[in-house]
C-alpha cells in the first residue's frame, strides 16, 4: 500500500474515518468515486497561497542568514525537488563550517504494510560550536497563525 506521511499524520491527528483512509491509499478504488479528486484538492486558495508566500520569506531569511542552497536538477510534476541521495551528494560540495539548506527533499521508507513517501520543505545543515546539526522545517499556514 502506498501513502504519504501527510496522509498518515492527518488520519492520526483528526481521528479520521478508516474508510476514507483506505480510499486515500487505494487509487483503483478512489478513481471510481465521482468527485473524489475534488475532495482531496486544497479548496482554500488563500491558505495555499499564504503557505507559498511563507516558504518564500523563510528561504529569503535563510539566505540572509548566510545559508547556501543545495540544488539538484530533479523535477516532480513541474515542482523542483531534491532526492535524498542528491541532498547527500550536495553536502559533499559544501565547505566545512558552511551552513546550507535544501528544498523539497524527498523521503521514503516502509513502515509495516505501508510504503511511505513525502517531502521535507526545508532540510538544513547548521554548525553549532563547530559541530554539524541537521534540522528540518515544514511550512504550514496553521503553524504560522
Amino acid at each position: 500500500m502506498n501513502t504519504t506521511a501527510s496522509t498518515i499524520g492527518e488520519f492520526i491527528r483528526y481521528n479520521s474515518c478508516e474508510r476514507r483512509f483506505k480510499l486515500t491509499t487505494d487509487n483503483q478504488i478512489s478513481e471510481t468515486i465521482p468527485f473524489w479528486n475534488r475532495l482531496n484538492n486544497p479548496l482554500n486558495i488563500v491558505l495555499a497561497q499564504t503557505g507559498k508566500d511563507k516558504e518564500k520569506s523563510w528561504e529569503q531569511a535563510l539566505r540572509k542568514g548566510g545559508l547556501i542552497e543545495i540544488k539538484t536538477d530533479q523535477n516532480n510534476h513541474g515542482k523542483a525537488t531534491t532526492s535524498w541521495n542528491g541532498f547527500l551528494a550536495g553536502l559533499t560540495s559544501i565547505p566545512l563550517g558552511q551552513s546550507a539548506y535544501a528544498r523539497e527533499v524527498e523521503i521514503k521508507g516502509r513502515i509495516g504494510l505501508f510504503d511511505i513517501n513525502g517531502q521535507i520543505d526545508f532540510l538544513l545543515l547548521l554548525w553549532l560550536d563547530g559541530q554539524p546539526v541537521g534540522c528540518n522545517s515544514k511550512c504550514r499556514y496553521a503553524a504560522i497563525a
